[in-house]
C-alpha cells in the first residue's frame, strides 16, 4: 500500500513538472546581436529563461483561464480617481496609487485652493480639463489597461496595481467610458479599434509628471489596444517601454476559433457576450440616445461576435464586424513599435488563441519581444499548490521584470 502511495506521488509530481516548460523567446536576429538594447534585456530578465510551472490544480488553458477570473483573490487598494474629460464630453477615469507622498499633498492642496468648483479638496473624485504638474518625480509610472468590459476592479489589475506598488512605482489603472461604477456622459462607449482616450491619457500622466518614465501595460483587450497605441504613434510614442498580456492580436481569427467551437462559444465567446450586454444594460439610458443601434435587437444577441455586429461596428461606423475586427487587429502595428516591447501568451490561450501570435513581425521588428510558454491560459499564469490562496502569477513577475530591466538598461545607456 505505501509502495503505491510512494509511487503515485512519484508519477504525479513528475507529470505535474513535465507541464511546466521553458519559455520560448522570439525576437529579430538584428535584436539577438552583442549589446543591441532588446538582447541585453533579454539576457538579464532570469524569468524569461526559467522554467514556467503551473498550479498543479490548474494545469490547462481552461483552468488557468477560469481560475484567474474566479479563484484568485482580489486585493483591496485605497485608489485616488480622477476624471479627465475628452473633447467629445465623455470622459474617463484614472485610478492612482502613488508614492510621491508630501510633495504630492502639497500639489493637491494648492489645486484645490484655486477656485475651482470642479476640484474636490480630497482628490478623491477630481476632474480634470487641463493637466497641472502634480510632481517633478522621477519615479517611475506604469499604466494598467483592463481588458473587455474591465477596468480598476478587476483582480488581475489590483495585483498588476499592488506589484507596481510593491516595486515602488507609481501607477494608475485606466477605466475605460463607463467602466468600474462610472456613468457614460455621451452615447459612445469603447472599442478595441479606438485608441484617442488612451492617447489623451498618456498625454494627461505626461504633463502631470512631466520627469517620470511611463510604461503601460495591457491585459486581453487592453493590450491589443496598448499595443495598436504604440505602432500608431511609431518613434514620436511618450512612453518608455510596454508589456502585452494574452494579447489577441487578430481579432477576425480570434473569432474565427471563438465561434468555429461548440465549446469555446457556449462558454467562453457567450460568456463575453453576456458581459458586453451588462455593460449595455448598465448604461442604456444613455446609450438609448444613439440613433444607430437597436437595444432590443442587441438584447436577443448571444455571443460576443453577434453583439459586436448589431453595437459595435454600428456605433462606430463600420461596414461588416468583420471591418471593425480588422481595424482593431494590433498585429498590424507592431511593425512601426519603435520603443521596448513585451508580449507574453500562452499557448493554451483559449481566448486569445495562439494561431494569431504574428511571429513573423516579432522576427522583423528588433524592438519587440515575445514570451511564449505553452501553459497559462488567458490572463492566468498562475502557481502555488494551495488551492485557496492563488495570488501568486508569473505574469505579473514578467512584466515588472521587463520594466525594471528597459529602466537599467537606458540608465547605461546615457
Amino acid at each position: 500500500m505505501w509502495t503505491l502511495t510512494v509511487v503515485s506521488l512519484v508519477v504525479g509530481y513528475v507529470t505535474y513538472w513535465l507541464y511546466g516548460s521553458q519559455p520560448k523567446i522570439t525576437i529579430a536576429k538584428e535584436a539577438a546581436k552583442e549589446g543591441h538594447r532588446t538582447q541585453k534585456i533579454v539576457k538579464n530578465c532570469q524569468h524569461f529563461h526559467s522554467r514556467f510551472i503551473p498550479s498543479p490544480w490548474l494545469v490547462s488553458g481552461h483552468l488557468q483561464t477560469v481560475g484567474a477570473a474566479k479563484i484568485r483573490q482580489t486585493p483591496h487598494l485605497d485608489f485616488e480617481r480622477e476624471q479627465l474629460f475628452m473633447e467629445d464630453g465623455g470622459f474617463i477615469t484614472l485610478d492612482w496609487i502613488s508614492i510621491i507622498g508630501e510633495e504630492k499633498q502639497q500639489m493637491v492642496e494648492e489645486i484645490a485652493s484655486e477656485s475651482n468648483p470642479r476640484v474636490s479638496k480630497s482628490f478623491q473624485s477630481m476632474e480634470s480639463k487641463a493637466s497641472i504638474v502634480r510632481s517633478k518625480t522621477t519615479v517611475p509610472t506604469v499604466i494598467v489597461i483592463a481588458g473587455l468590459t474591465g477596468g480598476s476592479n478587476e483582480s488581475y489589475v489590483r495585483h498588476a496595481v499592488s506589484e507596481a506598488k510593491n516595486q515602488k512605482f507609481n501607477c494608475v489603472a485606466f477605466n475605460y467610458r463607463g467602466a468600474a461604477d462610472t456613468h457614460l456622459a455621451t452615447p459612445i462607449a469603447y472599442s478595441g479599434a479606438q485608441t484617442d482616450d488612451l492617447r489623451a491619457l498618456v498625454k494627461h500622466v505626461r504633463a502631470v509628471l512631466p520627469t517620470s518614465p511611463l510604461f503601460g501595460i495591457g491585459f486581453s483587450l487592453g493590450s491589443n489596444i496598448l499595443s495598436k497605441y504604440v505602432g500608431e504613434e511609431g518613434d514620436k510614442c511618450i512612453l518608455s517601454g510596454a508589456v502585452s498580456i494574452s494579447n489577441p492580436f487578430k481579432f477576425v481569427e480570434a473569432a474565427d476559433v471563438l465561434n468555429g467551437h461548440w465549446f469555446l462559444r457556449n462558454v467562453y465567446s457567450k460568456a463575453l457576450g453576456t458581459n458586453l450586454k451588462n455593460f449595455l444594460k448598465r448604461h442604456k439610458d444613455m446609450l438609448g440616445r444613439n440613433e444607430l443601434i437597436n437595444l432590443e435587437e442587441i438584447d436577443k444577441t448571444i455571443f460576443m461576435r453577434e453583439f459586436d455586429d448589431h453595437f459595435t461596428r454600428k456605433i462606430y461606423g463600420f461596414k461588416s464586424v468583420n471591418d471593425y475586427y480588422t481595424e482593431a487587429s494590433s498585429a498590424t502595428r507592431l511593425k512601426n513599435i519603435a520603443i521596448p516591447y513585451l508580449a507574453l501568451n500562452a499557448l493554451d490561450d483559449p481566448i486569445s488563441p495562439s494561431v494569431c501570435i504574428p511571429y513573423e513581425e516579432f522576427e522583423s521588428n528588433p524592438n519587440l519581444i515575445l514570451i511564449t510558454t505553452k501553459r497559462g491560459g488567458h490572463t492566468g499564469w498562475l502557481q502555488g499548490w494551495n488551492l485557496f490562496s492563488l495570488n501568486n502569477s508569473w505574469m505579473d513577475k514578467v512584466a515588472f521584470e521587463f520594466i525594471a530591466q528597459v529602466i537599467k538598461t537606458a540608465n547605461k545607456n546615457e
